[in-house]
């Protein structure tokens, strides 16, 4: 029998890449459809898919209706309210104590601004202003040459398949929010329906850069954030190909 759950979102950033990994991973240990929509966009995802979740864009104050179906949707049900209960506590910042210029630079009486640390370290480097591209902007800077339709598939494999590592790696060295970023990107880099996606783009003929943006796109224009380390990965290896290829005519 299906079950129904009725979610308002009271995150402050809405439904991002940290908490939709925490319910994709909850959702994907029960064997329920677990169907999720947004009562504010008409859009549905699936609960147990991250980037579905993500391009469903609920934001605070929305409203959603998931309906739960499967032998297992009474006790997937009971978990995923629990969870959802507690989603602003994973998403809550520890308050740390405010920081400190040193005395030489606060005799200078400049104006700044503190922010929370996520990690340790220092960084020195300009402030650089990024605006946000657009699909179309990124597929009109897409290499005009691209290669053969089963090295186009390699270099995609050989790229997913080192961010993957490099993402693992980094999950045993990081820890609190860090973490759960790391393991957000883990989820959208892992997602099955994604990767099909890609390699139907791959077969029409289209480069790594291409079947990367085009599968992201289809997948609502919300996802197009998290789509980037992948599709960074995808054009390095496809620039060194290109640059092996030139060496060798």
């Amino acid at each position: 029998m299906a079950k129904e759950i009725t979610y308002h979102c009271t995150l402050s950033e809405g439904i991002h890449a940290r908490p939709a990994g925490h319910i994709a991973r909850l959702c994907n240990t029960y064997q329920a459809e677990i169907n999720w929509q947004n009562q504010r966009t008409g859009i549905a995802g699936s609960a147990r898919n991250a980037l579905s979740l993500v391009a469903t864009d609920t934001l605070p104050g929305d409203s959603c209706r998931i309906t739960l179906s499967g032998p297992d949707s009474d006790s997937a049900a009971v978990a995923l309210e629990a969870l959802l209960a507690h989603l602003p506590d994973f998403s809550a910042i520890a308050e740390t104590a405010p920081g400190h210029l040193p005395r030489w630079l606060e005799e200078l009486k400049p104006q700044y601004q503190t922010g929370a640390c996520i990690s340790e370290g220092i960084a020195i480097a300009p402030p650089v202003v990024i605006a946000s591209a657009s699909f179309d902007d990124l597929l009109a800077q897409s290499p005009q040459q691209h290669s053969s339709i089963e090295l186009e598939q390699q270099t995609f494999a050989t790229a997913l398949a080192t961010l993957r590592q490099e993402k693992i790696a980094a999950l045993r060295l990081t820890e609190g929010i860090e973490h759960d970023l790391l393991e957000a990107h883990l989820a959208f880099i892992s997602d099955g329906e994604f990767q099909d996606s890609i390699g139907d783009y791959l077969m029409q003929g289209q480069s790594c850069w291409q079947a990367v943006l085009h599968a992201a796109d289809g997948l609502q224009r919300p996802t197009a954030t998290f789509v980037e380390p992948l599709h960074s990965a995808a054009h390095a290896g496809y620039s060194r190909h290109r640059h092996a290829n030139s060496a060798n005519d």
